[in-house]
C-alpha cells in the first residue's frame, strides 16, 4: 500500500470512528432505524418519509432455510428481519459516511472545468461513454421484453429457452450497416476515431433476458453454489480461473443456441452480447467465451467417452470439435463485447474482460451476491439473532461495524493476491449512485483496472462492492426501471451545461 492510500485509510478510520461515536447515542434512542428531526433517513440515496420492512422480510424468506439450527429448526422470519435490519445500521454508517463527503464536496468546490485537474478529462470520457453504453442496454433489454423490433436491425432470432431453472428469452439482431468498433473498441467514445482498417462490417447484438421475473428466493438458490475451477491459457501458459457454475452452463447452451447465426457471418462481424441481472451474467461468460477468455463447458457424454484424453485439453474440450468445426471457444476474439446491467460476478479477476462494461446501480442486492457475500452475510445474520436485548444489540452492531471495516481493508491490502478464487465484477465497471443532494445520480468506476488506490479503497470500504448491503432499496434497485432511471440522472460534468450554451 503506499503511501497515498495509507493516509487516505487512516482518515478513513478517523472519519469512521467518529461516525460510531456521533451514531451510538441515536442508535440506544431509536434502533434499529435512526432519523432527522424532519423524519427522514440520512446518508443514504434518496430520501424516504416511512420505514418500511417490506425489503427485508422479503430477503428473510429468501434465507431462512440457510439459517436453520443445529436441531433443523427454522428460525422464526421476524427474528430474521430484526437481525437485518440491525445489520443495515452498521452498513448505514458507511453509506452516510460517503453520502456526507459527497454533499460536502459539492457545496463547497467550484465546477471546474475538466481540465483543470489532472486525468479528469479521461475519467469524464469515461463516464459518458459507459452512460451512452448503458442506455443503449436498457433499450435493448426494453425491446425485447416487449417484443418489438426496430426497422435498422434484421431479426435473427427470437425464442426462449429454459436452462438451469432461468427463463431466458434470447433476440438476435443483425445490423448490416453497422461499422464502428469491436471487442474492446465496441461503443464508448472512440469509435470514431478507429481506423478503417480495424471497422466491422455489420454488427451481431444478442439481448438475453429473463423470459418470466425471477424471484429472490430463486436467484439466492441459484448463486449459492461453490464457484468451480476451469483452466485458461493466457500467454501461453495454463492458469486456473473460477466461474460461478450455473451461469456457466446456461451460457453454454445460449452459445449452442445462436451458433447457427454467428457462422453465417464472416469474421468481421462484431459480437454484442446484452443483458440484465443473471442473464447479464450469462452474457458475459458467454462473451468471454467467444473472446478465448474462457474454455466452453466439459461435455459429461464426451468425458464417459474419452476417459483417457489429457485433462488440460479436456477443460477445453468443444462438442462439436469432431464435426471440423472452428472451437466456439475463441471464434469471436477481438470481435466480441458486452454491457452487463446489475450482473452478479460471473467469473474470477484474472480473466481477461477489459472488452465489457458493467454497470451496478445503487443498492442493487444481484449485483453483490456471490457464494462468498453470502456466507458472509449468513454468519453476520446468526450473530445478529444471537443478540437479544437492547444492550447486546447495541455492542453488536459496534461489532459489526468493526468487522465490516476490518475485512474491507484487509481485502483492499491484499490486493490481486488470491484473485483466481474470487468471483469479481467484470470489465470495466461503473457504479451510479443516487444522491440527494440535486436528485441526480453520481458515477464512479470501480472496475478491475483499479488494482489500488483511493478508489479501490473507497469502493471497498464506503461502497461495500463485496459485501451484499442492506437497505430498504435493495430490490428496488435491482429493477430495470431503476436502471434506466438512473442513467438519465448521471451528472455528467461538462455535458449540458446551461451557462456554457448561454456564453456562446
Amino acid at each position: 500500500m503506499s503511501r497515498k492510500d495509507a493516509h487516505f485509510c487512516s482518515f478513513l478510520c478517523i472519519l469512521f470512528y467518529y461516525s460510531l461515536a456521533v451514531t451510538s447515542e441515536r442508535a440506544l434512542l431509536s434502533w434499529p432505524c435512526r432519523k432527522t428531526v424532519d423524519g427522514r433517513m440520512r446518508g443514504g440515496a434518496v430520501a424516504q418519509t416511512s420505514e418500511t420492512t417490506e425489503a427485508y422480510q422479503l430477503l428473510a424468506t429468501a434465507l431462512q432455510s440457510r439459517l436453520k439450527s443445529e436441531t433443523d429448526e427454522l428460525p422464526d422470519a421476524d427474528d430474521i428481519v430484526t437481525a437485518l435490519q440491525s445489520l443495515a445500521a452498521a452498513q448505514k454508517t458507511f453509506k452516510g459516511l460517503d453520502g456526507a463527503a459527497h454533499e460536502a464536496y459539492q457545496r463547497t468546490q467550484p465546477q471546474q472545468k475538466i481540465e483543470n485537474v489532472s486525468g479528469r478529462a479521461r475519467r469524464s470520457a469515461a463516464r459518458l461513454g459507459a452512460t451512452a453504453d448503458g442506455l443503449a442496454a436498457c433499450e435493448w433489454c426494453d425491446r425485447a421484453l416487449h417484443h418489438y423490433d426496430t426497422e435498422r436491425h434484421q431479426l435473427l432470432l427470437n425464442t426462449t429457452i429454459h436452462s438451469q431453472g432461468i427463463p431466458m428469452r434470447i433476440v438476435v439482431l443483425y445490423e448490416p450497416n453497422y461499422n464502428g468498433g469491436s471487442g474492446a473498441d465496441h461503443g464508448g467514445l472512440n469509435e470514431d476515431t478507429i481506423s478503417p482498417q480495424r471497422r466491422s462490417q455489420g454488427r451481431i447484438t444478442i439481448v438475453i433476458v429473463e423470459a418470466k421475473p425471477m424471484s429472490l428466493q430463486k436467484c439466492i438458490r441459484i448463486l449459492d453454489k461453490e464457484p468451480i475451477h476451469v483452466r485458461t491459457t493466457k500467454d501461453l501458459t495454463n492458469e486456473v480461473a473460477s466461474v460461478q457454475p450455473v451461469l456457466y452452463k446456461s451460457a453454454a447452451q445460449v452459445l449452442t443456441t445462436v451458433e447457427p447465426f454467428l457462422r453465417a457471418h464472416n469474421n468481421q462481424t462484431a459480437i454484442h452480447f446484452v443483458g440484465h441481472a443473471l442473464t447479464g451474467s450469462i452474457a458475459g461468460i458467454s462473451a468471454a467465451i467467444l473472446h478465448g477468455s474462457l474454455p466452453m463447458p466439459k461435455d459429461k457424454k464426451g468425458k464417459r467417452d474419452k476417459t483417457k484424453l489429457d485433462t488440460h485439453n479436456a477443460t477445453i474440450m468443444e462438442t462439436n470439435s469432431t464435426s471440423g468445426k472452428t472451437p466456439l471457444q475463441g471464434f469471436g476474439a477481438g470481435r466480441s463485447s458486452a454491457v452487463l446491467l446489475g450482473a452478479p460476478p460471473p467469473f474470477s479477476a484474472n480473466v481477461d474482460s477489459m472488452f465489457m462494461v458493467s454497470l451496478l446501480y445503487g443498492d442493487d442486492i444481484l449485483g453483490r451476491m456471490s457464494h462468498e457475500s453470502l456466507d458472509r452475510l449468513l454468519q453476520r445474520t446468526r450473530r445478529a439473532m444471537k443478540s437479544k436485548g437492547l444492550v447486546l444489540k447495541q455492542m453488536n452492531w459496534m461489532r459489526d461495524t468493526v468487522s465490516l471495516a476490518t475485512s474491507n481493508i484487509m481485502s483492499h491490502a491484499y490486493g490481486s493476491e488470491g484473485e483466481e478464487e474470487r468471483l469479481a465484477i467484470p470489465g470495466r465497471a461503473f457504479l451510479i449512485r443516487p444522491r440527494r443532494l440535486g436528485n441526480v445520480c453520481s458515477m464512479h468506476e470501480i472496475g478491475l483496472q483499479l488494482k489500488g488506490g483511493r478508489e479501490a479503497l473507497r469502493a471497498a470500504i464506503l461502497w461495500q462492492l463485496h459485501d451484499v448491503l442492506l437497505t430498504k432499496s435493495f430490490w428496488k434497485h435491482h429493477e430495470l426501471n431503476s436502471y434506466i432511471h438512473g442513467l438519465d440522472r448521471v451528472q455528467l460534468r461538462g455535458v449540458n451545461d446551461d451557462d456554457d450554451d448561454e456564453n456562446e
